[in-house]
């Protein structure tokens, strides 16, 4: 006789209870790694307000410190900052999709979606910073902490792992810069389960890792600061590739696909 087993194949994750609501009234916005656009997304599919990323993806936690840090003051923004690589301007603090062969043109286009971006930040009553690494690349010429290299050769960057106190301190500036656009928001920091392979698995955990510790100390300081386990949730509950789907830019081993799991 067969012996009868009773296999689960799924950790279950309860979420407890938040201490807020958010209504269909309430401005949303999203900000961060390209799981923040999944989750905005899926809101605006369920008829709730949400801006996404209106500066572009951006990864690591001094990136989106910088995006808010020129949604504050637009004019920090001048053309000398730009790269020219085969016809084509980008920003080093910006996503590529802004990229443009006119440099007064690109500046224009990004000075009016910070403008646009504090004007809505400052009646947002929810954020939403979705952190995707603590691994960053900085220029060899002034150490900047770059956004995106937008495919410039690897010989102008090195690349380095940012220390947990680095990470809060950027975190810190976040929280700061929202609360001067909008002291009554609530700030939902997340890290995204979306793994970063390229530099390694190791790498990967110790990048989350430390993102994971500056959450919860930005969390036990800050009483309109709150986490969501979006992680957990991947990583030790919906772990079957199922639930998964093909990254078609082959940054990552897979992408999220929220309309399977909320």
């Amino acid at each position: 006789m067969l012996e009868t087993f009773n296999l689960k194949f799924r950790t279950a994750f309860n979420l407890q209870d938040s201490a807020f609501r958010i209504n269909y009234s309430d401005d949303i916005c999203c900000m961060g790694s390209c799981f923040a656009e999944e989750i905005g997304q899926k809101l605006r599919t369920a008829q709730f307000k949400a801006l996404i990323n209106p500066l572009g993806i951006a990864y690591n936690p001094v990136s989106l410190a910088k995006h808010l840090g020129y949604i504050l003051d637009a004019s920090s923004l001048v053309p000398s900052d730009l790269r020219q690589r085969q016809d084509l301007f980008q920003h080093f603090d910006f996503h590529g999709k802004f990229g443009d062969t006119n440099r007064d043109l690109y500046i224009s286009t990004l000075v009016n979606q910070c403008n646009n971006t504090k004007a809505y930040i400052q009646k947002a009553k929810y954020i939403f910073i979705t952190l995707g690494t603590a691994i960053v690349y900085q220029l060899k010429t002034d150490q900047r902490i770059v956004n995106n290299c937008h495919k410039f050769p690897a010989l102008n960057f090195d690349k380095k792992l940012l220390s947990t106190k680095q990470v809060i301190h950027s975190l810190e500036v976040i929280v700061e810069r929202i609360k001067s656009l909008q002291e009554n928001a609530k700030i939902i920091f997340t890290v995204s389960p979306i793994r970063h392979l390229k530099s390694g698995f190791r790498q990967n955990q110790l990048s989350k890792s430390t993102l994971h510790l500056a959450v919860q100390a930005l969390e036990q300081t800050n009483t309109d600061v709150s986490y969501f386990p979006s992680y957990e949730l991947i990583q030790d509950d919906l772990r079957d590739y199922r639930f998964f789907k093909e990254d078609s830019s082959k940054s990552f081993s897979n992408c999220i696909h929220m309309g399977k799991i909320l």
